[in-house]
């Protein structure tokens, strides 16, 4: 039995369900200031998930933010080239858009607000926590400080796909 998705279980003995992840699963992020972006691998291809009842996978990456809101481009794919960079069959997965600057964190839709360099990071720090269950549910929790404002999403595959 095989379930869609980047990291989708493989039934391999009945009586257990065990699987590994068959697709690389990671984010885009903007490098050098806006003049490129990097694939970072968050959970590889051919990870073991664990089993029913057993804590979830776990991944974390702290930053101080450049931008006032980010926008979490996710992705699937196959392979990785020598580079590390996506290649082979890739799937863009929803977008998240998080405010990273204070005052825009009661903003009803930050998704509408214009993307733009901080004045003054110093002093703001991002957390993103990533888990990965025996079903292969990505989810995500934001955090960032001062503050401790924090949203926790579950991570899927877009339906514009």
């Amino acid at each position: 039995m095989e379930t869609t998705g980047a990291v989708a279980a493989l039934e391999v003995d009945p009586d257990r369900l065990s699987g590994q992840l068959n697709r690389n699963f990671g984010i885009w992020r903007e490098a050098d200031h806006r003049g490129s972006v990097e694939f970072d691998l968050i959970f590889e291809r051919g990870l073991t998930l664990p089993a029913a009842g057993e804590p979830p996978l776990q991944r974390e990456r702290v930053y101080q933010p450049a931008h006032n809101i980010g926008r979490m481009r996710y992705l699937e794919c196959s392979q990785l080239d020598e580079k590390g960079q996506p290649t082979g069959e890739i799937a863009n997965w929803e977008q998240i858009h998080f405010p990273f600057d204070p005052s825009l964190r009661q903003h009803p839709d930050v998704s509408l607000v214009p993307v733009r360099l901080l004045e003054h990071p110093e002093g703001l720090r991002v957390r993103e926590g990533y888990t990965c269950d025996a079903s292969g549910t990505v989810r995500v929790r934001i955090s960032a400080e001062p503050g401790g404002f924090a949203r926790e999403y579950a991570v899927a595959a877009s339906a514009r796909e």
